[in-house]
């Protein structure tokens, strides 16, 4: 009697389980219905171009969907190659066009990110060397030659307080300009003094 009872009770959960998966096959669709290969093919897509690994690339099992995923991750390793060398013409060996277009882009935007930088640093070096000539000098009308006003400020500063310290007038520090730096200058004199 156990026997039967249990075997019942498997007859109908498999009779149970297979109306269900009918019953599944009907309410979706052909075209939404999702096999194993497919999501794990997706799965390896996803981690190839996260990680930039041709090998996973080489696991999924759809042709063209290899073929894709390996021109992506090809495009990002080429891209991020191009940007490190700062050489845009890595850029045309993409098999992609749009990527191949970005990376172009990308490249260029930082190779005129780095002049622009490299311009700018010249500049204040530039102008930090003519100021350190200029105080050393004790030129305060070439101050009038610096461009920056910062380092323009700096100039004056210092040339007119090293004056006040050497003659032991701070009036001097008052033809500065600025009250903080000015402040500074009588401060330096006051200790020179004592």
């Amino acid at each position: 009697m156990k026997k039967v009872l249990s075997l019942s009770v498997l007859t109908i959960a498999l009779v149970t389980l297979l109306s269900g998966c009918a019953l599944l096959d009907k309410i979706l669709p052909e075209e939404d219905q999702v096999d194993a290969e497919t999501v794990l093919n997706d799965e390896y897509y996803k981690l190839a171009v996260e990680y930039g690994d041709v090998a996973k690339c080489e696991m999924i099992t759809d042709g063209s969907m290899t073929s894709e995923c390996l021109d992506v991750v090809e495009a990002m390793l080429l891209t991020d190659q191009a940007r490190a060398e700062m050489d845009a013409s890595l850029c045309d060996a993409i098999a992609l066009p749009k990527y191949a277009d970005n990376c172009k882009e990308e490249v260029e935007a930082l190779i005129a990110y780095e002049e622009k930088d490299a311009e700018v640093s010249a500049f204040y070096k530039t102008q930090a060397e003519l100021v350190d000539s200029l105080i050393k000098d004790g030129n305060l009308n070439g101050c009038d030659q610096v461009k920056d006003e910062n380092y323009k400020l700096d100039c004056v500063a210092a040339i007119l307080t090293d004056k006040a310290i050497d003659r032991g007038d701070d009036s001097y520090c008052d033809d500065i300009g600025d009250i903080e730096f000015e402040e500074i200058c009588k401060a330096e004199v006051e200790g020179h003094q004592e």
